[in-house]
């Protein structure tokens, strides 16, 4: 799994000090957290996830980190290498802080309908609803591009 990060900055009362995403970039623990806990699998293939990570904060002992999330179903028949099911969503998902040996603790995804917009604030800051929003059509394309990319390329290995 690969992932792509924008600026990641710690929020918190004191200071706005970056936090190194590093830990979190191409990250096993994240990937199988994923695998298992978001994707989903339509014609018993096998998911794969790729992630860009929009931003870091430091809440407590609880690292959050807000995602943009694409996992995609490949699966193996007579043609080939097919797709099956996929989602594409921002999530939030919630970290021990420790690094390197953090554990993924918890996730949300926002819901479906009408709760989306309200599910978006609730989940994430100021800055990255007004980055999301600001956010063009063809950037939003091109991010979503780049993780069907990534989870192309991990499935044809």
């Amino acid at each position: 799994m690969l992932s792509w990060v924008m600026g990641c900055r710690e929020q918190s009362n004191d200071m706005d000090a970056v936090i190194d995403p590093e830990p979190y970039v191409n990250s096993p623990a994240i990937a199988n957290y994923l695998q298992q806990e978001v994707a989903f699998s339509s014609y018993d293939g096998e998911p794969f996830c790729a992630y860009d990570i929009l931003d870091i904060q430091q809440q407590e002992q609880i690292r959050a980190l807000s995602l943009w999330v694409l996992c995609q179903e490949y699966y193996q028949n007579e043609e080939g290498l097919q797709k099956g099911g996929a989602i594409s969503v921002p999530i939030s998902l919630n970290l021990t802080s420790e690094t390197p040996e953090f554990e993924v603790i918890s996730h949300r995804m926002p819901r479906d309908g009408s709760y989306y917009p309200e599910d978006l604030e609730e989940m994430f800051s100021a800055k990255i609803l007004a980055q999301l929003k600001q956010e063009s059509t063809d950037e939003r394309n091109q991010r979503v591009k780049m993780l069907v990319s990534q989870v192309l390329k991990a499935a044809q290995q």
